[in-house]
């Protein structure tokens, strides 16, 4: 039986049985009121229990945990997570220079920490996991689940001491089955390792005031100060270590000592703060985040409250509804609807004893107050920052131990006519349905997830949008891990810039450099558009591969190939485009076999072309095309390039239109970006377009067409700033440079397919082509570029195509799925360039081949291309939030340099 078919069936069995649960729980509180005997028992569960029983016991619950948390620890059974993965890589880098050391005691400096590679405490553990063991997916795991059942052996010695033995094994088996702190410790020891760390400022905070311990304190201040080395939920340590220090000297009764010593503690974090970071300021002890309260330029306690208490109460909403109530798995999940995948973060059962526990805690409320504290410090994380959920796991751990309360409460008060060991066992028996409720719930819910990318794992993200997987995406990189083992080299070509952006990657480039590490074959993995451009920005060292102005990309593959030697090279197209199927072609014509694959992560099939060694030479010749004008030499004469003009937008430009024709003059040049777009001296917002055009009127009138990535066209006139906007008739989404405007009417390529589509009568006309670029020559023609290495002019008014030749076509890869290849259009001339290696191609209006330039010899700057276009004489060229404007000219006769006889 599949595990969809279990979570059916359980949404199914679920509302009989919390009927019968339900219907026998009031029968039996019917009995117990009508008994007329509501006495204690006469032996509580919180008396004394042997040491030895006791001891076997909490190595039972120690033995669960661990075991849930370290089961298929490699295998990937449950999601894996981009944040935690590639950790691996940093460490490995350090491992390999012998910079470990360096680095731990720099981190030690430092408050910033932003991930578990980055946290002073968590690093050793993750270094000597992993010079162990080596390189693994599933070191992660293993990093939680050291955390995770430390943190559960902390909760029992807490328990314990603040209440009695049976609280602290009941507590301490709710934190170990806990679905949050479960699925946390299998996704990362770091997030996991906050909650460990405020446990232990509680333990020692506690055990410093019982026993009014000087020196206890003092190690109290250094335990709170040490919390800032761990995700940053482990903050809330810092306010609770003097409070934790006063409950346990009031239990003492020794509450003068409990204020001096909770003095001590504090003085104690103050002065390490000072001694290692200068000084203990809000800046240093609280994220820098843009949104969270502390960052919106506050500079006084009023105006602190003032611009965040709207947020607070809006968050701190989020927080309750999503622990208790919703978003347990994606964003359609409430606790209203029956079976494991709806709820919020915290089971049923457990919700309903934390309510019985809250009393039961607010009629002991002077002995048990702490867990108040902890609560409403756990509560307010989420509240001054933004609701995710692992923000709210230290308030999971208080409401674990509210659970325990209401348990004991709820067994010893109803079951008062049972024996002691019968109410021990039922004690035991609840804590076990709720431990098999949480296993079934995150296993089978982890089973059945999607494979494809952006998968929103239960419990881990409750509806924030980061707390996401890519199951394909690590099921790939073992295969290649077991290829390299087996002596391949990988290309990839990765082509999807959305799944991998760094909110929410999916981890296919990243993964498949650990699966080198894991092969123990580092060196044969790599990404062909990063290899493009000489930029990797994939960790753990983001920046340039190679010295472009001394080598290429070519070069750099063939001698990473050449050094590897493998047996075979692996060219592997997860989600193939119209450039890459023809690519995939070529190099299957060179020698190679061609493999096709069913992916999660492509409208189609996948493809595979597995080159032989011996064919090594063919299939790097096929590249040889697209290294074309790399080389200094290669700079045609026949093509010059003087650069004209510069202006610059505050956001990356991924658009340009000229205003004019560009014949007698320079025009100016609309500058598109995700939402702010500049014209001359204006600026304006819309949403993202993916095509512009401008028509320049009398004196400062223009008028401004967009067709957003949405399908809506607006029309823009200035200098009234008066907009319209025309909706789609259907709901659509559009990749950059994919609209043209012609013969009045908006034409727009779906390059995935090559289908061109438009309002305009000659649509139907349009040549058939793997089409992955369009532009709008002067005349009112379609330029239209292909996969397969071809441009076609077609002419709409007369429904005819005017000129087909070959010509270098590069994919447009930058920020979004899917986008078209920019083109540039001038009065004889017709350009296209690869936007990664930043050759530009030209052609006459003949489609004679005139050259290429590198034009990031001529911009000066390290980093890709982003745009293209062109008007007359004139090249519009974008890089990063740059533009610059060239003047074009060429060969009257491309067999003569310019100016030649």
């Amino acid at each position: 039986m599949t595990s969809g078919a279990l979570i059916d069936g359980a949404a199914i069995v679920e509302p009989f049985v919390l009927t019968l649960v339900g219907t026998a729980l009031v029968a039996f509180i019917a009995d117990w009121l009508l008994a007329g005997d509501r006495s204690a028992p006469a032996r509580s569960l919180d008396t004394t229990i042997p040491r030895r029983t006791e001891y076997r016991l909490l190595a039972l619950i120690l033995v669960v945990a661990l075991g849930l948390r370290l089961v298929g620890w490699d295998s990937a059974i449950t999601p894996v997570f981009w944040f935690s993965e590639v950790s691996t890589l940093f460490v490995d880098q350090w491992l390999r220079a012998d910079t470990l050391w360096t680095t731990w005691v720099r981190q030690l400096s430092t408050t910033d920490v932003l991930g578990p590679h980055d946290a002073a405490l968590v690093l050793p553990v993750l270094a000597a996991l992993q010079a162990l063991i080596g390189p693994r997916f599933g070191l992660p795991v293993l990093c939680g689940a050291f955390f995770g059942g430390l943190a559960v052996l902390l909760a029992w010695a807490l328990g314990r001491g603040v209440r009695s033995q049976a609280f602290g094994l009941v507590f301490a088996a709710l934190v170990a089955v806990s679905p949050l702190a479960l699925t946390w410790s299998r996704l990362s020891g770091f997030c996991v390792a906050a909650v460990t760390h405020v446990l232990l400022t509680l333990l020692v905070g506690w055990e410093a005031g019982r026993r009014g311990s000087v020196l206890l304190a003092i190690l109290t201040g250094l335990v709170a100060w040490t919390s800032i080395y761990h995700y940053y939920a482990a903050r809330v340590a810092i306010p609770l270590a003097p409070l934790v220090l006063l409950a346990g000297s009031q239990r003492a009764g020794r509450i003068p000592r409990g204020i001096v010593l909770a003095a001590l503690a504090a003085s104690t974090f103050v002065a390490m703060a000072y001694l290692v970071h200068g000084g203990a300021t809000p800046q240093r002890l609280w994220p820098s985040y843009g949104g969270y309260a502390g960052n919106k330029g506050e500079r006084t306690l009023v105006e602190f409250v003032e611009r965040n208490v709207a947020s607070f109460w809006v968050e701190l909403r989020h927080a309750l509804e999503r622990y208790f109530l919703e978003r347990r798995v994606g964003w359609d999940s409430d606790v209203w609807r029956p079976g494991m995948a709806q709820g919020g973060l915290a089971l049923l059962p457990v919700s309903v004893l934390g309510v019985v526990g809250l009393v039961a805690v607010a009629r002991r409320v002077r002995r048990q107050w702490l867990w108040y504290l902890v609560a409403a410090a756990g509560l307010a994380l989420p509240a001054i920052s933004v609701m995710t959920a692992r923000r709210v796991l230290v308030f999971d751990l208080a409401w674990c131990a509210f659970a325990a309360h209401g348990l004991l409460a709820v067994v010893d008060t109803l079951g008062a006519r049972f024996s002691h060991a019968t109410r021990a066992r039922l004690a035991g028996l609840g804590v076990a349905v709720v431990g098999v409720g949480s296993a079934a719930t995150i296993f089978l819910l982890s089973a059945a997830l999607p494979r494809g990318t952006a998968q929103q794992i239960p419990f881990a993200d409750a509806g924030f949008g980061d707390g996401v997987a890519c199951r394909r995406c690590i099921d790939a990189a073992q295969g290649w891990s077991r290829e390299m083992a087996d002596g391949a080299f990988v290309v990839l070509f990765d082509n999807d810039v959305m799944r991998e952006n760094r909110t929410s990657p999916g981890g296919l480039v990243a993964y498949g450099k650990i699966a080198t590490l894991v092969a123990g074959t580092p060196g044969r993995f790599v990404e062909a558009y990063e290899l493009l451009a000489g930029i990797d920005i994939e960790p753990p060292a983001p920046g340039p591969m190679f010295d472009r102005n001394a080598t290429t990309f070519l070069a750099h593959l063939t001698e990473a190939i050449d050094r590897a030697a493998p047996t075979r090279i692996v060219w592997h197209f997860e989600r193939p485009t119209a450039w890459e199927r023809w690519l995939a072609g070529r190099l299957a014509a060179a020698g190679g076999s061609e493999e096709r694959f069913p992916t999660p992560l492509a409208p189609s099939e996948g493809i595979r072309i597995v080159t032989s060694w011996a064919r090594r030479a063919d299939a790097l010749a096929v590249l040889g095309e697209m290294a074309a004008g790399l080389a200094p030499e290669a700079d045609s004469s026949c093509i010059t390039l003087a650069e004209r003009r510069a202006f610059t937008l505050a956001s990356t430009v991924l658009g340009l239109a000229p205003d004019g024709p560009g014949t007698a003059d320079v025009p100016e040049w609309l500058a598109t970006s995700f939402l702010a777009h500049r014209y001359r001296t204006d600026t304006f917002e819309a949403a993202m377009p993916v095509g512009a055009w401008v028509r320049r009127g009398v004196g400062n009138a223009a008028r401004i067409g967009l067709f957003t990535e949405h399908g809506i066209k607006i029309a823009y006139d200035l200098p009234s700033r008066r907009r319209t906007d025309i909706p789609p008739s259907a709901a659509m989404h559009h990749g950059l440079n994919c609209a043209a405007f012609a013969g009045g009417h908006w034409w727009v390529l779906e390059p995935w397919s090559g289908e061109v589509t438009s309002t305009h009568p000659a649509a139907a006309q349009v040549p058939r082509g793997e089409w992955i670029g369009i532009a709008v020559a002067p005349s009112g023609a379609l330029v239209l570029a292909s996969g397969d290495q071809q441009i076609v002019v077609f002419d709409p008014a007369r429904r005819r195509e005017l000129a087909r030749f070959p010509a270098r076509v590069a994919p447009s890869v930058r920020q979004m799925l899917d986008e078209c290849t920019p083109i540039a259009v001038g009065s004889n001339w017709i350009a296209t360039a690869d936007l990664r290696t930043s050759v530009l191609s030209v052609y006459d209006q003949d489609g004679q081949d005139l050259g290429t330039r590198r034009l990031d010899r001529l911009v000066r700057l390290p980093f890709p291309l982003t745009g293209l276009a062109g008007a007359g004489h004139y090249l519009g060229v974008a890089i990063g939030t740059m533009v610059r404007i060239f003047e074009l000219r060429t060969c009257p006769d491309p067999r003569r340099p310019l100016g030649s006889e």
